[in-house]
């Protein structure tokens, strides 16, 4: 391994920046973090990017700054070694495209974002060959993080779940990376204390992925919906009815598209609708004052994830021929609602030019 190691990330959001700053914070000597800027960034391009990061320290709050670089496509020459994606999931084809001449099979890509099936729609969609494709990993966190004023806030610590995509030995499908044979990305993250990461096998990363969309699914189309935090869904008298259907829908088409989720002898007690209920309920009480990302992202007029979310649901359900009525229509319910603020928005702007 040649030093500093290079990791380019594609999504300076908050999880991002997160994952720069310690990276670059703990590994100072040996790995350096580049930031990748879309091409119509309004950021200018600096090899003395900082990155500004809050957290509680020994009881302090403590704000502390690294120093990165940070690129667009066209300032890019040599191969993405290392990659790591935390881009919103609608938004990671088209951030991608500009540096796909830069990825090669060698090339190491470790994916962060909510929902599943990114890696292999990825796979689908550019590297459709054994041969061709990059190493993938997938990765779940439950870390709570914000940008504000040029900062990102981690005010929840959490963990993050890391799996390996199936595939990524030529001529082995079903063989996966040995601790030795990891990228050295991947096992520096699991060094950092602060990320709480941790390595599951295929069955226990798919069990892990599936239940967190399970909550997503629950909880982020009511909110935005109903504009409400997260806690304030329980006022609601019809609600857990509701997420009785979102689950068991979810739990059929998701059985149907991943048989690793059975695999395990513990997989039934983790696919019960009861259990999922209350996994749901739990994630509710303990998030009751925050507000979703995908409320924020309705008030703010910008796209949802809802297609990776309920709509991945949908998706699977035309896939494998099986009804999830109830999905569907919030699928189609907060684009409706999303294309209707922007509407009335639209019509109030113009009103006030006409004055």
């Amino acid at each position: 391994m040649s030093l500093p190691l290079k990791v380019h990330i594609l999504g300076v959001g908050a999880i991002g920046s997160l994952l720069a700053y310690d990276l670059k914070r703990v590994f100072p000597q040996v790995i350096s973090p580049v930031l990748l800027l879309r091409p119509k960034s309004t950021v200018n391009p600096s090899q003395e990017h900082k990155i500004y990061v809050s957290r509680i320290k020994n009881s302090q709050l403590s704000t502390q700054g690294i120093e990165t670089e940070s690129v667009k496509p066209h300032l890019v020459t040599d191969p993405i070694e290392n990659l790591i994606i935390t881009t919103k999931a609608p938004q990671t084809e088209e951030a991608l495209l500009p540096y796909l001449p830069h990825i090669r099979p060698t090339t190491n890509i470790f994916i962060l974002q909510n929902g599943m099936g990114m890696g292999r729609n990825l796979v689908d969609k550019f590297w459709n060959t054994a041969n061709a494709r990059p190493t993938i990993f997938e990765g779940i966190t439950t870390h709570g993080a914000y940008v504000h004023n040029g900062i990102t806030h981690h005010v929840a610590e959490g963990a993050i779940s890391i799996g390996e995509l199936p595939g990524n030995i030529p001529g082995q499908p079903d063989r996966f990376l040995s601790p030795e044979e990891r990228p050295e990305m991947i096992t520096s993250l699991l060094k950092i204390p602060e990320l709480n990461a941790k390595m599951l096998n295929y069955e226990e990363f798919v069990r892990t992925q599936a239940e967190k969309l399970i909550v997503n699914c629950c909880i982020n189309a009511l909110t935005a919906l109903f504009d409400c935090k997260n806690g304030e869904l329980m006022c609601g008298d019809d609600v857990r009815y509701l997420w009785r259907h979102i689950i068991n829908e979810a739990k059929e088409v998701l059985i149907a598209e991943y048989p690793a989720l059975v695999k395990l002898s513990e997989s039934q007690q983790m696919l019960d609708t009861d259990r999922l209920l209350a996994k749901v309920i739990d994630v509710v009480d303990l998030t009751k004052d925050n507000s979703s990302s995908m409320r924020q992202d309705i008030r703010n007029l910008r796209v949802t994830e809802i297609d990776s979310i309920n709509g991945y649901i949908g998706y699977l359900g035309r896939k494998h021929g099986l009804a999830v009525p109830v999905n569907r229509t919030l699928t189609s319910m907060i684009k409706s609602k999303l294309s209707i603020d922007r509407g009335i928005d639209q019509a109030a702007a113009e009103k006030v030019l006409q004055i």
